[in-house]
């Protein structure tokens, strides 16, 4: 129960934020320089979110499994994925560099592969005294499989990684798949494979 209040919670947040940020001028974009770039090829542009402790109650706002395979507007089919990747996105860069894999667990799919890898690494990378920077992210596309109720999510990630005994951070740039599923009536990545 705690997990669906906070799942709605998050969305509820990313909602509004979407609404009060969905086209900011330049100067707004300046004044935040913290705030990586975000773009979608699905005609969304919204900053990165930021993770914001639950209330004790919300209104049940996750989408239901009928909401997402809605036939009509393919904006509405992939706008909760694309919220759910927007929230990944920059809670899997603050879980590895405070290492508490909590913040991005929400996110994911309790057990999965994704979730236990995504565990290991936070837990790899503070050993190494890894710290990484969101710099931008692209969800290039997203494909709905009906039958399976899954979906593919298409993204490309630029990432700033700054190691222990260097001065310089070093840019990498990554092509991932995500799979999103629907699970107790929550969306949530369930893993992750090499775009190639």
């Amino acid at each position: 129960m705690k997990k669906i209040l906070f799942y709605s919670f998050i969305i509820v947040l990313l909602l509004l934020s979407a609404c009060s940020f969905l086209k900011p001028s330049t100067s707004e974009r300046a004044e935040n320089p913290q705030n990586a770039k975000i773009k979608s090829n699905l005609d969304t542009q919204t900053p990165a979110a930021t993770p914001t402790p639950a209330p004790a109650s919300l209104p049940n706002l996750v989408p239901s499994k009928e909401e997402l395979l809605e036939q009509g507007s393919a904006k509405a089919d992939t706008f909760y994925l694309e919220l759910l990747i927007q929230n990944y996105e920059q809670t899997l860069i603050d879980a590895i560099n405070n290492n508490d894999f909590s913040l991005v667990e929400p996110s994911l799919i309790s057990e999965s592969n994704l979730y236990n890898s995504q565990k290991q690494l936070i837990s790899n990378l503070n050993v190494k005294k890894i710290k990484e920077e969101l710099i931008e992210y692209t969800i290039k596309d997203i494909k709905i499989d009906k039958k399976s109720n899954e979906y593919q999510i298409y993204v490309e990630e630029k990432i700033s990684i700054t190691y222990p005994n260097r001065t310089d951070s070093e840019t990498k740039e990554f092509k991932w798949v995500y799979t999103a599923v629907l699970d107790k009536g929550v969306v949530g990545l369930k893993d992750v494979n090499e775009w190639k």
